[in-house]
């Protein structure tokens, strides 16, 4: 990200391949006409996929605004705010052990079962998060500067039909089925720093 772009400044991005996977990105950073002592950055991403195993797939999806003001007296605002979104569909599962219950041992891998559903399509695992992040700079002199930023932020999880098993009974033809979980996790928070920063020169102006 370019501070306080003087020219317009764009990219866009956009690819595909295996799995039906697909991805497109936008960033987009300039001045803002009209305004003098303001710039802009906004940016987007898409990304998808597909998997061998029947239903699964992921989204991923994310937007980002800043903006940028200049003060008088050479202090400087910045305020940038984002948005990530990340879902699943059919949580991915790993491969089950053999499991012998009558000795109580496991026997290796059912690779047969590598591409087992065991959540089925409507399982899901969400998470988002949103945040503002809003920082100051001010020049005090040659020497002193004073920064500070803030940040808030909430995020959620959410679970649906989440668990899968790890253990398949080759005598009993069953496979233990993991815990199935539903619920909404949230989470709130933030915080701030000041800080007041001293730049010099030392050694004969050798070094900073």
């Amino acid at each position: 990200i370019v501070r306080h772009p003087v020219e317009l400044l764009f990219l866009l991005l956009i690819g595909w391949g295996a799995y039906d996977t697909s991805k497109v990105q936008f960033n987009a950073s300039g001045p803002v006409p009209g305004l003098k002592n303001d710039a802009y950055f906004a940016g987007f991403s898409n990304f998808e996929r597909h998997y061998e195993v029947k239903g699964a797939n992921l989204r991923n999806r994310s937007f980002a605004f800043g903006w940028e003001h200049r003060l008088k007296g050479g202090g400087n605002l910045y305020v940038l705010s984002s948005y990530l979104r990340n879902q699943a569909h059919t949580v991915m599962n790993g491969v089950p052990y053999n499991y012998d219950s009558v000795s109580k041992t496991y026997t290796g891998l059912a690779l047969n079962l590598a591409s087992l559903n065991e959540n089925g399509p409507n399982s899901e695992t969400t998470r988002e998060v949103a945040d503002v992040t809003a920082s100051f700079e001010q020049r005090i002199n040659t020497v002193f500067s004073f920064r500070s930023a803030a940040n808030i932020y909430h995020s959620h999880k959410y679970l649906f039909n989440a668990g899968s098993g790890t253990q398949y009974d080759v005598l009993k033809n069953t496979l233990a089925r993991g815990t199935v979980a539903k619920n909404l996790i949230n989470e709130d928070g933030g915080g701030f720093q000041a800080d007041l920063v001293a730049h010099y020169k030392l050694f004969n102006d050798a070094t900073d």
